[in-house]
């Protein structure tokens, strides 16, 4: 399912501006060559880590941003990327006999084949419809009558992708109240970790708040957003030590280790406060615009990279793509979403992300 490749099929064949707004990413991403500091060197010897590229330092280092001071390391497991650190997330918490995983959609899109191949059955748990997005108590009430003696997960994406919205740390507590009562696991993806409404530009990596760190939580990272280094495939689960010390050897032997130069880099990057409010700054600059803009048509996102938009007079997604505008169709965020279309607000840069949304507004509006 190449649903990307076949979108800029589409644009290419279009005359005129087209704005690439199905890309999950931020217009403008470091550059490793540029920003690394005089005398790093991230290639390293054969079976010799440097203090920026071992596994044990960068443990330390993520510990030390994303939980505080102190030893950290045997709550952290480190992936190949967010996708694998969700994998490796279901796979420790899907019980024998025992499938469902319970996801608030709409939901990531590739979430149901990685349910699939960890082993699960997805349950999709709507909370949204034209209206907008169900109180928290509403969607609570859903994710209860949905729980049985199949169940093991319930997964939550806070941002939520595709949608924006934030769950509030109380609705997350009842969430973990739930999973006591029936023995499951809550598996958090935190793919968007950093890009919300309440992240300020330049304060740091916020620290993962109480509400994550329990026993019923697995937490899945990637750096792919924060850090903007997708193809360096780094990423990390938390969880209590003795869940993660099966996470890590579940991961030592199906992907053995990861390369020294991603740790290098990622570590590099993670002790460079600048490089990461920088890009906060550019994220907030292109929320603000879609709101002022947009505003209105749908639910506007207080976090993640995209909107996601209903059917509006009856435009499909086709004519959205057919008019120079990337979206991809809502189906393939859950099966409650045909017609619906996700949109990457922070593709473009400021200035053709405003003549794209200018350009949507009046297509949708006619």
């Amino acid at each position: 399912m190449d649903v990307f490749q076949d979108i800029r099929r589409q644009l290419s064949q279009l005359q005129g501006d087209v704005y690439h707004l199905h890309q999950g990413k931020l217009y403008s991403n470091p550059n490793p060559l540029r920003d690394m500091r005089d005398g790093f060197k991230p290639i390293i010897e054969p079976q010799v880590h440097s203090n920026e590229g071992g596994e044990a330092p960068l443990l330390a280092r993520i510990g030390e941003l994303f939980l505080g001071a102190g030893s950290h390391g045997g709550e952290i497991a480190l992936a190949n990327g967010g996708t694998n650190a969700l994998w490796l997330a279901l796979k420790e918490a899907i019980r024998a006999g025992r499938p469902k995983v319970h996801a608030l959609s709409p939901y990531w899109m590739y979430l149901p084949g990685v349910v699939e191949h960890s082993g699960g059955e997805l349950d999709e748990v709507p909370t949204l419809d034209r209206e907008g997005v169900f109180s928290e108590d509403r969607m609570l009430d859903a994710v209860r009558q949905r729980l049985g003696a199949a169940s093991s997960v319930i997964y939550l994406a806070n941002p939520a992708n595709p949608a924006g919205n934030l769950f509030s740390p109380a609705f997350v507590a009842s969430l973990v109240r739930l999973c006591d009562a029936w023995d499951c696991t809550l598996v958090v993806d935190h793919a968007y970790f950093g890009f919300t409404r309440d992240d300020v530009p330049g304060a740091g990596i916020p620290g993962l708040p109480a509400v994550y760190r329990g026993p019923r939580v697995l937490n899945a990272f990637t750096f792919s957003k924060l850090l903007g280094v997708p193809g360096l495939r780094l990423g990390f689960v938390h969880g209590q030590p003795e869940r993660i010390g099966r996470i890590s050897e579940l991961y030592r032997y199906s992907s053995y280790t990861l390369n020294s130069y991603s740790q290098a880099i990622v570590h590099e990057y993670l002790s460079t406060p600048s490089l990461i409010g920088e890009r906060q700054s550019r994220y907030a600059e292109n929320r603000e615009i879609y709101r002022s803009v947009l505003d209105g048509i749908g639910t506007s996102p207080d976090g993640g990279f995209f909107a996601f938009l209903p059917p509006v007079s009856g435009v499909t997604p086709h004519q959205i793509i057919d008019a120079g505008i990337g979206v991809v169709e809502g189906s393939y965020f859950g099966a409650a979403y045909k017609n619906w279309f996700r949109l990457c607000f922070t593709a473009e840069p400021p200035q053709r992300l405003t003549a794209s949304l200018i350009h949507l507004e009046r297509l949708l509006r006619s």
